[in-house]
């Protein structure tokens, strides 16, 4: 009885963290082409798609895509999301086929529309397979927050960054006030840069049966073509020397083993140099010893016998490294750039931890000898660093 009843106490201090899902405000739709957003598109390394929202119903857009004299007009698709707090169309234009080491210039047209601004992207050149990314956790930013200022910051000290990776919980919950303070905080980098995010458990609308809010693939949409599907939201990409593998660690077992299947077979098939698997949950948690039990259980093998080198993290609103067996890869890093603080339980087999009270963010160099990791915090102070070797997989410490 005693038993019976402390577990009835638990599961109601747990009950709204677990099922409660706040009412989302009443909004406006936007009035002008808006939160543009330059992505990875579903035809290979040289594919993208540019996705923004405007208005709530359906228009005939199109893009303007100029590279030197050549000008071509791409028809976009449109997607009606109606949510609890008002209406709002996605759209999304695929770029394919495009050339290595190109310039492209675009805007979006309406007709009866002023035209939006021109923007222009960058397509890598095959020849030069250097190249940098930078990689957030958890952002969750609150009104007001000081993300904006990390990320204006961040890319003017870092303008070669070929992308953005983000680790899930981009927005507090699903509502259109926290996606709108997101995409205006990345635009400084969104329109011209690829973006790309995991799914984190703050995208999903909670309950027995949650599931993934349509808003999350219809701002990341390569997950709407990929032949997995987008209900596993899984996606692997190459650039360069390397290849991604993008995880949804939110979902249920059956679902987890059934993305264990996918990443195991695409490992299998790469001949990519540098593996390297993005996903929300920590596989080895800083917040205690079974937490995130059943992603460690799917994934961890996988991950260890296949080749992967570099395992990007977040959730657990810190900063902490885990180093392979023998000091060879895998890594496993969690990072967050929230201004939520959790309590941690220090894990012995993390090779750097620092303590919550700060926002952190990483970027990643690669080229086709060596992976080098740095590890700052919000305020540009330098936490850690790591280098890979190609060949021997061997990690080398920094300062």
């Amino acid at each position: 009885m005693i038993l019976i009843i402390l577990l009835v106490l638990w599961i109601n201090s747990r009950w709204n963290a677990w099922f409660r899902n706040p009412e989302e405000p009443p909004f406006v739709s936007l009035s002008v082409p808006s939160r543009i957003l330059l992505t990875w598109g579903n035809k290979g390394e040289f594919s993208r798609i540019l996705c923004w929202q405007y208005d709530s119903i359906p228009h005939d857009a199109r893009v303007e895509l100029i590279t030197g004299d050549d000008t071509v007009f791409i028809a976009a698709q449109s997607h009606r999301i109606v949510s609890r707090g008002g209406k709002s169309v996605f759209y999304r234009a695929e770029l394919n086929h495009l050339a290595p080491g190109e310039t492209y210039y675009y805007r979006i047209l309406y007709p009866g529309l002023q035209p939006t601004g021109s923007y222009c992207f960058e397509m890598p050149d095959t020849t030069d397979k250097k190249f940098s990314f930078v990689y957030f956790g958890d952002v969750q930013d609150t009104v007001n927050g000081q993300f904006p200022e990390i990320i204006q910051h961040i890319s003017q000290d870092y303008p070669d960054a070929a992308f953005y990776v983000f680790g899930g919980d981009q927005i507090e919950r699903p509502h259109d006030q926290y996606w709108d303070l997101f995409l205006k905080s990345i635009d400084v980098v969104s329109r011209e840069k690829p973006v790309l995010a995991v799914t984190g458990n703050h995208e999903y609308v909670k309950g027995l049966n949650k599931k993934l809010e349509e808003r999350f693939p219809s701002v990341f949409p390569y997950y709407l073509n990929y032949p997995a599907g987008s209900d596993n939201c899984v996606f692997t990409f190459n650039y360069q020397c390397a290849q991604f593998f993008l995880l949804d660690s939110d979902k249920g077992l059956l679902d987890l083993y059934k993305q264990k299947n996918w990443l195991e077979s695409e490992l299998k098939k790469s001949n990519a140099r540098w593996k390297i698997v993005v996903l929300h949950h920590p596989l080895y948690s800083i917040r205690g010893k079974y937490n995130n039990y059943f992603v460690r259980m799917m994934f961890d093998s996988v991950i260890e016998t296949n080749g992967v080198d570099l395992v990007l993290q977040g959730h657990e609103h810190g900063y902490a490294r885990k180093d392979g067996k023998d000091g060879k890869t895998p890594v496993y890093v969690i990072s967050h750039c929230s201004p939520k603080e959790y309590r941690h339980e220090l894990n012995d087999d993390m090779k750097k931890y620092v303590a919550g009270g700060n926002r952190f963010y990483q970027v990643i160099h690669i080229d086709p000898y060596r992976l080098k990791l740095e590890a700052f915090t919000g305020q540009d102070s330098l936490i850690d660093k790591f280098s890979i070797d190609s060949e021997t997989k061997l990690i080398t410490d920094g300062e």
